[in-house]
């Protein structure tokens, strides 16, 4: 499994900026058209993207809300996750730190870990992780740049192994 660690905080300078702006767009073009269902506050951290396309709407307490394909769905039970993927929707379980479970249940598209100053996110078929180190107010930003991560890979599909690139010199 692969992990890939992002530090987001307050840019400090020019490229970080830019860093910054080129993340905000790529996750309200990832995040854009789609109903991301949620509860547990974490719809508050997307209010910027609000005007911007992305619509998030409360999670219920039903195990399954009236989500449409494509739709992301942030659970904080794994229970109705086969409900959530049967109408084409992303199935994620949010868990906040604490005790780990010691086996994942199957039938979600990704696993989202949160504590203060990191989240993160385990997306088993695509054999990938993601982590951000939230540094100051940028929680914001990192909680969508990591639902962009997921959502760039939870569906991919990959035949025949792996890739690998030819030597540049002759092999010996």
């Amino acid at each position: 499994m692969s992990f890939v660690i992002e530090r987001v905080g307050r840019p400090t300078g020019t490229r970080a900026r830019r860093l910054q702006r080129f993340e905000r767009d790529r996750a309200v073009d990832r995040l854009g058209g789609r109903t991301l269902w949620c509860g547990g506050g974490l719809e508050e951290h997307l209010g910027w993207a609000r005007p911007e396309g992305v619509v998030t709407a409360p999670l219920g307490p039903g195990p399954a809300p009236s989500a449409r394909g494509g739709d992301v769905v942030v659970l904080g039970r794994p229970h109705g996750a086969a409900l959530v993927r049967d109408c084409g929707a992303h199935a994620l379980w949010h868990r906040q730190t604490g005790s780990q479970p010691t086996s994942w249940p199957p039938g979600l598209d990704a696993y989202l870990i949160s504590r203060p100053g990191m989240i993160a996110a385990v997306v088993p078929a695509a054999g990938l992780g993601f982590a951000k180190r939230v540094d100051g107010e940028a929680d914001d930003l990192a909680w969508a740049s990591l639902l962009a991560d997921v959502l760039e890979c939870d569906r991919l599909e990959c035949v025949g192994g792996t890739v690998r690139v030819r030597p540049v010199v002759a092999a010996r």
